[in-house]
């Protein structure tokens, strides 16, 4: 019983397994077909886009390649890239069904030039796709412009038609003379005359005119001298200037002079002895001239010497007594937050942190080996350490040679001698061993110019014609023509005056075609020489036929 359970089991297996296969190959069946007609679509798209991009790029070509752009030999091509139509802005980017953009540098349109027509090839590249289109282009009869697209098209007739039978009628009477110009036809018989006729008409006249004599310019530094014919002569004037001379005046000295007033001054004088200053501390025991002499019982002082004491700085001086600092590292410490940490174990404190436990737990731990480890929380605080200000005091002593007065240090020694320098009393000047007080007193006199000079502003002055001269042309304005030195203008007036001319005059008259009949003719040439010569003439009508051209 036992056996029999287990082989229906095995075939349930079996079957199921079969029927999962089944559904696998079915569902991949009909993603292919869904991606069979997702391509299909794609494939229309990308067709679509890049037709639809070629097209645009023919309609460029067509419109670029004017007359003066074709080339002109056989077999001769000319050619823009698609680089160029951006250049130009002929045209917007292209780009393929992915936006990515065609290239512009491989992709142009080109034009060949054939025997009577243009073969324009338009070729576009986007991406891994590429191919081209061949239009012939030429001028025909049914080109709005000077080239067109060569179109397929029916073959064309002309009409023509000729009047058979009738006859014409007698001329009527012809009509008044008239200056209206009038056409020969078959209705219509004209004749003309020509008469000479008056006619008036502004006619610019003119006349030259007097407008008086030329002028001279003029020269620097030269003087006219005459003007004949329209040359004029100058000489140059020489000018020469010398300062003018101040008289000497007794018992004065002459200062300077302002123009033709010159300047002095008198000199009264009386001295005395210059004045020794007075020196603190010392007295006044000679003087010669501006030399003082002065002398005193010497007592040299100095300050009480402090000295060095290791690690610490002085900081004041009384008397004797020197008083020192230094700054030292208090032992006592502040605690200042830092941060919450966690491991296996809580550091020991330093002398820049100190740590507090805030738990522990056993935990179960499998970074490396799964074993139960310690895990502690703990707060950091760092140590903020102050500090202080020590001070001590030491006791100064004196230089060599000196000894202790009081809170300074003393030495005596023999008398000092001194010299300053005398001065004189305000107003007063150094003059040899004496100071002098000078009384000027101000005058002035007349300057006179040399001989022969003149007065002249602040100088003296002698003007000398030279024997040298020169002549330049006199001149008129600038619309003005000079002749023999004198200035004459054109001047232009309308005067009417009267002529003659031909006039053609124009009479008609007419007749009327009676009777007849029209018969019309088709042909597919617009110059049929059959048809014209046999009196049939264009109606301008045309009219389709079948057949390709």
């Amino acid at each position: 019983m036992y056996e029999e359970n287990r082989r229906f089991n095995w075939a349930g297996l079996f079957i199921k397994v079969i029927i999962v296969i089944i559904f696998i190959l079915f569902t991949v069946w009909l993603l292919s077909l869904s991606n069979k007609g997702v391509s299909n679509s794609l494939d229309v798209l990308t067709d679509n886009i890049f037709a639809e991009n070629i097209e645009k790029m023919k309609e460029v070509g067509k419109s670029y390649f004017t007359t003066e752009r074709l080339p002109e030999k056989v077999g001769e091509v000319n050619k823009i890239t698609l680089d160029r139509m951006y250049d130009k802005k002929l045209i917007l980017e292209l780009k393929d069904k992915y936006g990515k953009t065609c290239s512009g540098d491989n992709s142009y349109v080109s034009i060949q030039k054939m025997e009577n027509e243009y073969q324009m090839k338009v070729y576009l590249e986007c991406g891994k796709k590429s191919d081209y289109i061949v239009t012939i282009l030429g001028c025909y009869n049914y080109c709005d412009a000077d080239l067109c697209e060569k179109q397929e098209q029916k073959g064309i007739e002309y009409e023509y038609k000729k009047t058979i039978g009738g006859y014409w009628t007698n001329w009527g009477n012809f009509s008044d003379w008239s200056k209206v110009s009038v056409s020969k036809t078959n209705y219509r018989d004209v004749e003309t005359k020509v008469t000479k006729e008056d006619y008036t008409y502004e006619k610019n006249v003119t006349e030259t005119k007097f407008k008086g004599n030329a002028t001279c310019v003029d020269v620097a530094n030269y003087t006219l001298i005459s003007n004949k014919n329209g040359v004029c002569t100058y000489s140059k004037i020489v000018t020469e200037t010398k300062n003018p001379i101040c008289p000497e005046v007794n018992r004065s000295e002459y200062t300077g002079r302002n123009g033709f007033t010159c300047n002095y001054v008198t000199d009264s004088m009386f001295s005395k002895d210059p004045v020794c200053p007075e020196v603190s501390g010392y007295t006044k025991t000679s003087q010669n001239g501006f030399t003082c002499t002065y002398s005193k019982q010497n007592n040299s002082t100095k300050s009480p010497v402090c000295p060095e004491v290791s690690g610490y700085t002085k900081t004041s001086q009384n008397g004797f007594t020197c008083t020192y600092s230094k700054t030292v590292t208090d032992t006592n410490y502040t605690l200042q937050y830092s941060g919450v940490k966690s491991g296996s174990y809580i550091p020991a404190d330093t002398d820049t942190y100190h740590y507090v436990k805030n738990s522990a737990d056993y935990v179960y731990d499998c970074n490396s080996t799964c074993a139960f480890k310690w895990n502690y929380i703990y707060t950091v605080y760092k140590k903020v350490y102050g500090t202080v200000t020590k001070t001590t005091t030491a006791e100064a002593t004196c230089p060599s040679g000196y000894k202790q007065s009081g809170n300074t240090c003393v030495i005596q020694n023999n008398v000092l001698t001194t010299t300053r320098e005398a001065e004189c009393s305000t107003g007063f000047v150094k003059e040899g061993n004496k100071c002098a007080y000078h009384s000027l007193k101000a005058t002035t006199a007349e300057a006179t110019c040399p001989s022969g000079y003149k007065k002249s502003g602040n100088t003296c002055s002698k003007s000398t014609t030279s024997n040298s001269s020169i002549t330049k042309n006199a001149v008129c304005s600038s619309n003005q023509t000079m002749k023999n030195g004198k200035c004459y203008e054109d001047v232009t007036s309308k005067v009417k005056v009267t002529d003659k001319k031909d006039v053609t005059y124009y009479r008609y008259r007419l007749r009327d075609f009676v009777g007849g009949t029209q018969d019309y003719k088709w042909s597919t040439s617009n110059n049929d020489k059959s048809l014209l010569n046999a009196g049939y003439t264009l109606t301008g009508k045309t009219r389709d036929i079948g057949g390709n051209k």
